[in-house]
Formats: structure tokens, sequence, C-alpha cells
């Protein structure tokens, strides 16, 4: 009331006035005067860069300013930024402003969800992986693999582990709308943190060369999973059979009868010289390698000689 009349009707000095002072006022006159500061912060793009302090103690009036201006939520002393209900309601329009609550907050689920529904800022998803109980939350995965494909797939690429692969496997499939080489990429990244997943995989993935050869990498018998055309390829096969000569039961046709293919079976395990083709049973060279590495092969060909290896404990 001391103020000169020009200045009384100085919206920015006004605001603040009544920003500084509601916090003497009764409760229930509080949101009156919050309602009267948004109504100026909504008309005055100065006022909305002021320096007027007020609302940032005050409960009432930050929820009247978070309504209309939820990012707002950043220039809120630390116990409102700790308030859930105030965060809730600023994320409920912003899903930015959940980058502004207290830490607690910013790993709640229902907070998380919210923002990933409300933002299309690639930040909020990104704060969303950092907490491992939420990146390995089925539900905030589709999430965000459904509103920021890109984001995912850079996570996937970069920063997904074994112990995330099922969650983002399932959540990968479930979103809908997503472009294909999006989730063909993030398919990829997935099998190649965790192979076992393609017992679930579609026949399509069954037949991208990538996607097998990442899980055989890892696991020799993952190739029983393999389309039958990339059983059938020598790139395909012979990583696993290196790895271990038994996974040449899986193998297609070709590669059992590719003599390469054969001797890096057995020379990894003789006895895989059960699953080569007869005409490589029958090699001298293949024979020999295989008895080097495991004399039982020669029960499995039929070479051992009961009566003589009974007196004598030799091979025919």
């Amino acid at each position: 009331r001391l103020l000169p009349d020009s200045l009384k009707r100085d919206r920015e000095v006004l605001a603040c006035c009544l920003a500084s002072t509601s916090r003497f006022l009764p409760i229930d006159r509080r949101a009156s005067i919050g309602a009267t500061v948004v109504s100026l912060f909504e008309t005055s793009e100065e006022l909305k860069h002021s320096e007027c302090q007020g609302f940032q103690n005050d409960r009432s009036l930050a929820r009247a300013v978070l309504q209309h201006e939820p990012l707002k939520l950043r220039d809120l002393s630390d116990s409102l930024r700790s308030d859930r209900e105030l965060v809730r309601g600023a994320v409920t329009r912003d899903g930015l402003a959940l980058l502004s609550a207290a830490e607690g907050l910013r790993q709640d689920r229902e907070l998380v969800l919210l923002a990933l529904g409300a933002s299309s800022d690639p930040s909020v998803a990104r704060l969303a992986v950092r907490e491992v109980s939420l990146r390995q939350d089925h539900v905030v995965a589709q999430k965000i693999v459904a509103n920021f494909p890109e984001e995912a797939r850079k996570f996937a690429q970069e920063d997904l582990e074994g112990s995330d692969a099922m969650t983002w496997w399932v959540a990968v499939h479930a979103a809908k709308d997503v472009a294909t080489e999006v989730r063909r990429d993030i398919i990829r990244s997935v099998v190649g943190a965790d192979w076992s997943v393609i017992r679930f995989a579609t026949s399509e993935t069954l037949k991208d060369h990538t996607v097998i050869s990442a899980a055989v990498r890892q696991c020799a018998f993952a190739l029983k999973f393999a389309d039958k055309a990339l059983r059938e390829d020598v790139a395909v096969v012979m990583p696993a059979v290196q790895q271990d000569g038994l996974a040449l039961e899986y193998a297609g046709h070709g590669p059992r009868s590719n003599f390469a293919v054969v001797r890096a079976a057995v020379k990894q395990n003789g006895l895989a010289i059960r699953h080569a083709a007869p005409a490589l049973r029958r090699d001298d060279d293949i024979v020999g390698l295989a008895l080097a590495q495991n004399p039982l092969v020669a029960v499995e060909l039929g070479l051992f000689d009961e009566e003589a290896g009974a007196e004598d404990g030799i091979f025919a």
C-alpha cells in the first residue's frame, strides 16, 4: 500500500508482493493468492523470468504455480521437491519435471511411468534406464521402446546387460509401431547380451544371420535354433563347432560334408565324428585326428577289437 499507483499496476511488482506475503495469510486464502500469481505468470513473459522467489517454500502457492508451469519444480526448495503430491502433479503435466524432483522420487516407478508418457524429451528415458530396478521392469522398458525407440536402441547397443535381456526382449516384441530397423537392432543387441532369448524368437528372427552369429558366439548349441538355411552356412557353423565339436549335430548336410568344418569339430571333440557325413567318417585324416583327441572314438567307429582289448587293452 506504500507503493505509488504506477508500481501497483506493475504486474511483476504485484506478483512478487503477492508471492512473498502469501505465507502470512491463512491457508484458505493462499490458493486464491496462488491463482492470482499464476494468472500473472500466464500473461507476462517478463514475469516468468522474474527474480520473485516467494513460491519456493510455500506449498500451496507452489502447487498453484506448478499447475501452469510444471518445470518450475526446479525452483522449489528441497523439501517441496521431495513432496510426492507436488511432483506427481508437475510430472503429469510435463514428464521432464521429474528430472528436478528429489533423488528418491526420480526412481519412483509410478512417477517414471507418468513421465515417460508425458514427455518427448529423451532425458526422461535416460533417467529411467540408469536405475536397475526400472530398466528391468517390463512396463517401463516397453514404454521406453514405444515412446523413445532411438534412445532404446542406444541403450541396448551400449549398456544392456545379460540380466536385462529378457525384459527388453519382451518389451521390443510388445511395443507396436517401432521401425523395423530399430526393432532389429534392439533384438540383435539383446541376443548379444544373452543368447538364450532366441528360444522365444520368431521364425523371422531365426533367419537373421547377425542374431544367430551373436548367439553361437556365446553358446555353440544355439545353432539348434537357427533357421535351416543358416545351419547350412559354413560361416555360422564353423564358430559353433570350434567352440564345441558336438554342435555339428545341428549343422546342415553341407557343413557335415565339409572337410574343414568336420576337422575343426573332431579336433575340439573327437566324438563329433558321429555327426560327420559318412564319407568323412572314413577319412584317414579325420579319423586320426578324432582318435588323437579321444581314443573312445574307436568304439564309436567299431574299430575296437573286444577280444584283443580284453587281453591286451589295445585297439585292433
